[in-house]
Order: C-alpha cells, then structure tokens, then sequence
C-alpha cells in the first residue's frame, strides 16, 4: 500500500522527512506498537471505517542514525506506563541521550526528570497535527501507542491500558504484551501488542505466553471478570509472535537452524511466490485450528514473504542461520456475530532494511455498534436507535479521509418502523 509504505520509509530516516510525508495517514484512530524486533502501527477508523494496521522492525545499530532514525529503536525508556497526552513538539539536541542495547541504537529525550523516546516525537510528526495521541504503554522495549483525529475527540471514553510480562520467572519484560482499550462512541476496541517465546521448537511456549497475557491484561472497565478477548466488540492482536514454519527435517526435529537442502528448498518456495504452500505448515495457523490458541481470531489472505529472518537489506535475502517465517502477524476477532472485521489488504514492504524483520501491515474495516436510546416525544414516545457510518474518501493528494453520516431509525409504539 503506497500510503503506509511512504509511512515507514519516512519514520524510518528513508527518504528524507518532508513536510509532505506528513500528511499520509488516512485514519480516524491509529495506535503504533513496538516490539524489541519488531512492532506495529494500527490506525482504526471507528463507524465502519478502514483500520490500517501495520508492524515495522526496529533498528540496527547504526553510528550516523539520525533522532528521525532514533525514533524507531527497541530500546525502552525507563518509567512511564500509561499515558492521556496530546502530542508534543520534538524535543531539543540539547536533552538528547543515546543508549545502545543489543545491536539497537535509540534516542531519548528528558523532559522534566523523566525519559521520552524521540521516536515518539517523530511518529506525532509523522501522524501530524490533525492527530492527538490518546493513550500510550511501554514495557521493555514492547510498545503500544494509539492516536485518534482531532474530529473523533469527543466520541472517545474510557480508555485504559494494561501490561503483562511472560519472560523469565513471568516478570520479565522482554516476552509479554501491553494492551490499550477505549470506546468510541458505542463500540468497544482493544489493541493488544505482543513479543512471545523465540525458536523454533517453542510453539507450547508462545501458547502459554498468549494465555498469560490473556488472564493479566486487566483492561475492561466494568469491573466485570471478563478477560480481553470477550470483554469488548472488536479485539486486534499485532506484534512478533515467533510462530515459525515446520518445514523438512524440522517439522519432526525443530533445530533451531535449518539443513542447508531445506532453507535452499525454502527459499525457493518463498521466490516462486507459494505462500499458500508454506502456510500449510505454519505453526500459529495449525494452533489456530487445533483450538490451542487465538481462538476465534482471524488473519487476512497473505500473499507476500516472510517476514523472518531477514539480512538487513533492501528486498528478501534471508539469513540461513533460521528458517523463513511468518513471525509478524496481524489478527482480529470480532464479538459481534453479524459484524465482523473485513480486510482490506495485507502486506509487506520489502524496501525497509532496517531490522531482520521486515514490516508487516494490513488495512481492516471495523463495524461498530448502533446505540439506542429513549425518545420523550409528547406523542407518545418511542425507540431511537443511533449510529454512525463512514465511507473513505479519496482526496486529490491521493490520501485518504473519513466522511462521518450520522443515521437514526426511529421506532414509535403506534407506528411500524
């Protein structure tokens, strides 16, 4: 999608920021997740609108990496949690800091005693200012932001967010999830980011991380016992969840590197575009039919490469060290039954280079409720049931927007409706 493409390259220091690349979000809500490889941006138009959704790696060490460059590092900032912020203007070289862990430069920016990543600067930049930024979680180098219109500000009410760690001893923060819930107007969103378990015999790991993050993220506010997959009407889960492909000798001895034969053999599948082949042995699509995890999540057609485990170059060059996967994943689940999320495209673009992950992203339409609401009339009164639709406009930059119409049925006692 050229869109979210020119997106990624922008943040990401390639090409050059411009004041034009700006201007590229046609979303109405967008949250932006991290996770220590890689992370993901989802911009959800609430009223049937399109949610745009998509995970970018984050980057190699690199000497000369600009703040605009910084912005995309794994690396944490010490304290913060939740926040409810508007967004703010870049912060000075003056405040600047640079840390480095595990091959990861960042950035960072104090601003009153307390460290913010200037990629977080960047990334309001990069939204602009018709955008406010609603809520915000971090745990390690997990990151979850979410970003509404201006033009939404009203309709949006009680938002929480939430973190569970599932690394070692299950307070580790580098495996685990940060989760962000809201309602607009009458309909309820949860957005989950995860990094679960590494390699490639690990799959009961990352269903046991995705249980754990299920039962500790304490997001719905009711106050009811309900956990995030039922407690809302749409929940969309992004983020590296490490699930690999069982391909030759390692479908029935995961090592965690390939023979040489199956990763040539691989490769070649991945080259004459037979991904509906290496599907076919995807461990997160076999846990999805057996029940054992994700339940009742959904994914789009994918139709483009994996996304693991890249040399940092432009195009697809895998590293022989792991076998090609689809580690970096977007699903959705849908509460409502004559409502579903519908996708619009699913893709990865290769010209981002930055990481052994390459980005992945998808565009979803998002249904929402209707709300109903008593009519005093002096006729006698009746049934008010109000929504909103939403239909996408293409404006003469090429950009998109949301068009917001108002509906109302109206349902009197003595009249059929």
């Amino acid at each position: 999608h050229p869109v979210f493409k020119r997106v990624l390259s922008m943040a990401a220091g390639w090409p050059p920021h411009t004041a034009a690349a700006a201007n590229t979000t046609a979303a109405n809500a967008a949250s932006v997740a991290d996770g220590s490889f890689s992370s993901s941006h989802v911009a959800v138009h609430p009223s049937a609108a399109s949610a745009a959704v998509f995970t970018r790696p984050s980057l190699s060490n690199n000497n000369n990496a600009t703040a605009t460059a910084g912005s995309f590092g794994g690396a944490a900032a010490p304290g913060g949690g939740g926040t409810n912020l508007r967004s703010n203007g870049p912060q000075s070289k003056a405040g600047q800091q640079t840390y480095k862990s595990k091959g990861v430069l960042t950035d960072m920016a104090k601003v009153g005693g307390e460290f913010r990543d200037l990629w977080e600067e960047r990334l309001k930049e990069a939204v602009g200012p018709g955008y406010f930024m609603v809520a915000s979680t971090h745990m390690g180098q997990i990151r979850l932001l979410l970003f509404a219109r201006n033009d939404v500000y009203a309709a949006i009410s009680d938002v929480r967010t939430s973190k569970q760690a599932t690394g070692v001893a299950g307070v580790a923060t580098n495996k685990g999830g940060v989760g962000i819930s809201l309602r607009v107007w009458e309909t309820t969103i949860a957005f989950v980011n995860s990094h679960l378990a590494a390699h490639q015999d690990r799959t009961r790991a990352r269903n046991n991380n995705y249980r754990d993050i299920i039962r500790g993220l304490k997001l719905d506010w009711q106050g009811s016992n309900m956990d995030v997959l039922t407690a809302f009407h749409h929940v969309i889960w992004v983020g590296d969840l490490n699930y690999r492909l069982d391909y030759g000798q390692q479908a029935s001895n995961p090592t965690e590197s390939p023979t040489h034969a199956d990763f040539t053999a691989l490769v070649t599948e991945v080259q004459q575009g037979a991904f509906a082949k290496l599907l076919e042995v995807d461990q997160l699509r076999r846990e999805i039919a057996a029940k054992r995890a994700f339940l009742g999540f959904h994914e789009g057609p994918i139709n483009f490469e994996p996304s693991f485990k890249m040399l940092r170059r432009r195009g697809h060059e895998y590293n022989p060290q792991r076998s090609p996967a689809y580690c970096d994943r977007i699903l959705y689940r849908s509460n409502l039954p004559l409502k579903q999320i519908r996708v619009v495209s699913y893709f990865s673009p290769s010209e981002i280079a930055t990481s052994d992950h390459k980005p992945v992203g998808a565009v979803l339409v998002v249904p929402t409720v209707w709300r109903t609401t008593v009519d005093e009339h002096p006729s006698g009164g009746g049934i008010r049931s109000q929504g909103f639709s939403s239909n996408l406009m293409a404006s003469e930059s090429g950009f998109g927007y949301s068009q917001y119409l108002p509906r109302s049925v109206h349902s009197h006692p003595h009249q059929k409706p």
